[in-house]
């Protein structure tokens, strides 16, 4: 997993698509679906262009968290039958230890406050954070990260469950690392965030880590991979997506899709798949 850690520098092109399948026995019209830009982080991640693939942008939306979204519109999709959009966009990844930020007393207050999957206000994750605390910020972030992997099982969830979940059940994927990783610093007043990106272990995948806010500066921590406890900074074998909490409906997804329909039925069927290719 850590062979392209030190590289300095990786240039990519990457293909994000997701194919919509209309399965409701009637057409769906008035489609509008969103799909999430990697965003240009000056010094880590260089977006050189982004082409849409099989539809022309509505328009651009952000989102409160800084998330750049492309929509698109479609007349209909047939009973049946379906879609294929995304982009491809050539990106250059680099090897930084930081991003230098300054961060406004509200982004201070939102970056330390609970929030649901983030649960920081729990005494539980208050007695961790406590326990694990130390005056050196970074020997108390490697404290986190053994500590996880030390009580949490690595298992593939159907679904998001977050940080709570996580402690309760001592199992949990990225997301779930990520999200009690993040819901512990905040129990320490650092302000800290989840990233969603796709990774690169054995294989390039969708991924979730975490960014801790310290000293003017974000700060990359990868709370899942056991061989990255100690390590810190941003790595040529991740690209991120997008900034938040993406967990249930509270704020953003990578993807999302809203329709209209002549009929209504007890069952809708709209199947989507997720296909990622990098060269």
């Amino acid at each position: 997993i850590v062979k392209n850690t030190y590289i300095s520098k990786c240039e990519i092109v990457l293909f994000n698509y997701f194919r919509i399948i209309n399965y409701n026995g009637q057409e769906i019209f008035d489609v509008y679906a969103r799909i999430v830009k990697p965003p240009h982080i000056p010094t880590v991640q260089e977006i050189n262009s982004i082409t849409p693939l099989n539809f022309t942008p509505l328009r651009e939306e952000t989102d409160l968290d800084g998330n750049e979204w492309l929509v698109a519109n479609f007349e209909k999709i047939d009973e049946n039958k379906s879609i294929d959009i995304g982009y491809k966009s050539k990106i250059t990844l680099l090897r930084r230890s930081y991003i230098p930020a300054k961060l406004s007393p509200s982004d201070y207050k939102k970056y330390t406050n609970s929030e649901p999957y983030i649960e920081s206000d729990d005494p539980r994750i208050i007695r961790i954070s406590e326990s694990l605390y130390h005056r050196n910020f970074y020997q108390f972030i490697k404290n986190i990260q053994k500590w996880l992997h030390k009580n949490i099982s690595y298992r593939e969830m159907p679904s998001e469950n977050g940080a709570l979940f996580a402690l309760k059940n001592k199992i949990g994927d990225c997301t779930e690392f990520s999200s009690l990783f993040v819901a512990i610093c905040r129990a320490a007043n650092i302000p800290s965030r989840l990233v969603a990106g796709i990774a690169k272990g054995k294989k390039w995948e969708n991924h979730a880590w975490a960014e801790c806010y310290y000293d003017g500066k974000w700060i990359a921590v990868e709370p899942t991979w056991k061989e990255y406890v100690g390590l810190f900074g941003y790595f040529t074998n991740r690209i991120t997506l997008l900034y938040g909490n993406w967990m249930g409906d509270f704020i953003t997804r990578d993807f999302s899709i809203r329709y209209r329909y002549h009929v209504k039925r007890n069952k809708e069927r709209i199947n989507f798949s997720r296909n990622i290719k990098i060269l």
